[in-house]
C-alpha cells in the first residue's frame, strides 16, 4: 500500500509535463504502478495487490483530478479577494499572506508542532527535512535524511513520521522521531504508517496494516494494539478517538476506534465507489473527502451517532484543517475555501500566488491553531504562511 502511493505520487509530478496530453500521461502512470505491481506486489505485502487495482482505477476514471491537489501559478504575487459567495449564512474568514519561504526542493509533507514547522522536502542532492520558525517565517534548520518522510505527525519531544526504506522490488516505511534538534530520537521496528495523534498517544498500523499500535509519544513503546479485519491506509485522531479509513474488498468504510481503552467502538460504511482521501476531525464531526469521477464530496459523519448525516460537494477542493466554526479547503489553482458550520456553505476565500503551473504537481497544507494560519507547500519549492485577520 505504501509503495504504490508513492508510485502514484512521484508519477504525477514526473509525467505533469504531459498537460497537452493528459490521458497519455495518465496511461504512463497506469505503466508505472503495473511494473511496480509485477515486483512489490508479489513481495511480503502482496495482499495489498487487490485495493491497489481498484485505487489505480478510481483514479484514472477522474483524468482531471490527482490525489495531490492540483493548481496553476497566479499571474501576480498577491492573494487575489473572495469572490462573492450566494447563500452563506455565517461569517467568512478573510487572510492575509504574510510569508513565502523557499525551501530548496519540492516539499512532499508538511505539518505544524511546537512553534515551528518540518517540511519534508526532495532536492537534488537528496531529501532533507527542513524546519521554518512559525512566528518569524523563516528557516531555522535543514537536516539532511537518507530518503523520503511521510505521514509527519507531531509530537511533545519532536516530529513523527513514516520513513521510506528497503529495496526497489520491496520498499516500506519505518516510522521515526525527530527530535527538535534534528537528531533521530525514536527508530520502531515493525511499525508503518499512517500515523496520527489520539488522547495523548502516537498511533501507527504494522506493516500488514491490518493492525492499529497505540504507542508512547515520547518513546514509541507499545502501549495496545487493535486488530482490525481490514486495511488501514488513513488515520485521524482527537481527544478521544482514532478514525481509520480502511478497506476490504470492494468497500470503504471508518472504523472508530477508542483511544483510552483501544477497543472498535463503531464502523460507518461509505457509500459509493469512490476512494476515500485522508479525514479531518473536527467539533462534533468528522469530516471524510471521497473521489470519485473527477470529483471530490465530504461525507460528514456525527460523531455523537456514528452516522453519515450530510454529504457535501465541493468541486474538486479537499479539506486542510477544522476550526471551531468550519472548515478550510484546498482546491485547484491554489484557491483557498471556507466551509461554514452548521450550514456547510462553501464560500471561495482567496487565490495562492506561486502555486505550480502543471498538471499533476503536489499541494500539502496544514493549519496551526495556536496562530490561526494556514501553511501551504507546493513543488514549486515555496511554503507560504497565510494568516487569518478576522471574520468579515
Amino acid at each position: 500500500m505504501d509503495e504504490i502511493e508513492r508510485k502514484l505520487r512521484h508519477s504525477l509530478s514526473a509525467h505533469a509535463h504531459a498537460r497537452s496530453d493528459t490521458e497519455h500521461a495518465w496511461r504512463r502512470i497506469l505503466a508505472d504502478v503495473t511494473q511496480s505491481q509485477s515486483g512489490a506486489v508479489t513481495s511480503e505485502r502482496g495482499s495489498d495487490s487487490r485495493w491497489r487495482t481498484i485505487l489505480v482505477a478510481a483514479i484514472i476514471s477522474g483524468l482531471t483530478f490527482s490525489l495531490a491537489v492540483v493548481a496553476f501559478r497566479s499571474s501576480d504575487r498577491d492573494i487575489r479577494p473572495p469572490a462573492p459567495a450566494a447563500g452563506v449564512t455565517g461569517s467568512v474568514p478573510t487572510v492575509e499572506l504574510t510569508a513565502e519561504i523557499d525551501v530548496g526542493g519540492m516539499p512532499f509533507d508538511l505539518v505544524s508542532s511546537g512553534g515551528e514547522v518540518w517540511v519534508a522536502v526532495q532536492t537534488s542532492h537528496g531529501d532533507r527535512m527542513v524546519r521554518i520558525d512559525s512566528a518569524g517565517g523563516v528557516v531555522t534548520g535543514s537536516i539532511g535524511v537518507s530518503s523520503q518522510w511521510d505521514y509527519l505527525t507531531p509530537g511533545p519531544a519532536g516530529v513523527w513520521g513514516a520513513q521510506l526504506e528497503g529495496s526497489e522490488l520491496d520498499r516500506g516505511y519505518s516510522v521515526r522521531q525527530l527530535d527538535t534538534s534534528g537528531e533521530v530520537a525514536a527508530e520502531l521496528s515493525d511499525t508503518s504508517g499512517p500515523l496520527a495523534m489520539a488522547a495523548d498517544a502516537l498511533w501507527a498500523t504494522s506493516p500488514d496494516h491490518r493492525t492499529l499500535l497505540q504507542l508512547d509519544p515520547v518513546t514509541g513503546a507499545k502501549e495496545a494494539e487493535v486488530e482490525l479485519p481490514e486495511q488501514v491506509y488513513q488515520l485521524a485522531g482527537d481527544g478521544t478517538s482514532i478514525w481509520a479509513v480502511a478497506h476490504e474488498a470492494d468497500r470503504f468504510d471508518v472504523i472508530r476506534v477508542d483511544a483510552q481503552t483501544a477497543e472498535v467502538t463503531g464502523k460507518i460504511d461509505l457509500p459509493g465507489s469512490g476512494i476515500p482521501l485522508a479525514p479531518v476531525v473536527g467539533e462534533g464531526m468528522v469530516y471524510v473527502p471521497v473521489l470519485k469521477d473527477g470529483a471530490v464530496s465530504i461525507e460528514v459523519i456525527d460523531v455523537s451517532s456514528d452516522a453519515i448525516v450530510d454529504s457535501v460537494e465541493t468541486e474538486g477542493a479537499v479539506p486542510i484543517s477544522s476550526t471551531d466554526t468550519g472548515l478550510w479547503l484546498l482546491g485547484e489553482r491554489g484557491d483557498l475555501y471556507w466551509m461554514s458550520e452548521p450550514d456547510r456553505s462553501i464560500s471561495h476565500v482567496a487565490q495562492l500566488p506561486n502555486t505550480p503551473t502543471e498538471v499533476g504537481m503536489m499541494t500539502t497544507a496544514t493549519y496551526e491553531r495556536s496562530m490561526d494560519a494556514i501553511w501551504v507547500s507546493t513543488s514549486s519549492g515555496f511554503v507560504m504562511k497565510v494568516e487569518v485577520v478576522h471574520a468579515s
